[in-house]
């Protein structure tokens, strides 16, 4: 991946930035009620909203029971968020990785 094409990719959102715009905002929620019910710092909750905090499988559990979902849907989007941005950042050194079969061909 070169820089350019780098540089064209969609935009990876954090999951907080998620969990504030298609959450909070569209259900009429304000930070301070999430942090007051699930027990949550206001800074806590503020970073994650951020993008500067990670929601963590303990956050996940608690933004589950709240939102009544699975802690599974919370933990995913971290997990999908960190995964698109580790790769962006290996870039080309992916592609020169050899595969098992390549080296032994070798």
């Amino acid at each position: 991946m070169t820089t350019s094409e780098n540089d064209e990719l969609l935009p990876n959102p954090h999951p907080g930035v998620l969990l504030k715009e298609d959450f909070l905002d569209e259900m009429g929620i304000t930070p301070y009620r999430l942090a007051k019910a699930v027990g949550l710092t206001q800074i806590h909750v503020s970073e994650l909203l951020k993008g500067k905090r990670n929601i963590t499988p303990k956050t996940a559990y608690l933004l589950a029971k709240f939102f009544e979902m699975t802690p599974d849907f919370w933990i995913n989007l971290q997990t999908h968020y960190d995964m698109v941005e580790e790769k962006r950042k290996l870039g080309n050194r992916l592609e020169r990785v050899q595969t098992y079969k390549e080296l032994a061909a070798a």
